[in-house]
């Protein structure tokens, strides 16, 4: 069964490399994503730490929410993240892979306020759900200019870009 899922991601460790990571590592998954504009947030209670820069993306899978989360875990410690450290939550973060909602075709989320609990990823959210909804795969590509100021422009391996502005990024596979 096909299931839809919003991912919160974030670092304040070399945070452009990272997040480029994290989404090539979805695209890579997934395929087809929606991708809001990238945010920098400051790192609040952790101590002498740089600013975040946060991203959230949507995703359509098949894997449950146990098997999506386990996977998030494990790109997240393949890109040097320390779960096992019981201080790991308090130190500057590499990579952070969050679901901040899941649910099936039928039960399409409509209002990020409704499940998303922290403020930075709200707007960026919201973002992606008007992408989600507004997406037309006849058009394969669904741009519109974000309402937010936002000048972090990041750009994937293959020369792709996202970051400044919200869009939807086809699966590699569909371009070449």
């Amino acid at each position: 069964m096909t299931q839809y899922a919003l991912l919160g991601l974030g670092s304040n460790v070399e945070p452009e490399d990272h997040i480029v990571a994290m989404v090539s590592a979805l695209s890579a998954c997934f395929g087809h994503l929606w991708i809001s504009s990238v945010s920098r947030t400051r790192a609040v209670g952790v101590e002498n730490a740089d600013d975040f820069l946060n991203v959230v993306v949507g995703i359509q899978s098949d894997m449950s929410g146990h098997t999506l989360k386990a996977w998030t875990k494990q790109q997240e410690k393949m890109l040097g993240r320390d779960h096992g450290n019981p201080m790991e939550h308090r130190r500057a973060c590499r990579a952070d892979m969050d679901i901040l909602a899941f649910w099936h075709h039928d039960d399409r989320a409509v209002c990020a306020s409704e499940f998303v609990d922290e403020p930075f990823f709200l707007p960026l959210a919201e973002e992606v759900l008007t992408l989600m909804e507004r997406y037309d795969s006849e058009v394969g590509d669904y741009f519109f200019l974000s309402p937010r100021e936002c000048c972090i422009s990041l750009q994937l391996q293959d020369g792709r870009h996202f970051g400044w502005r919200p869009r939807v990024m086809e699966s590699l596979a569909m371009i070449l």
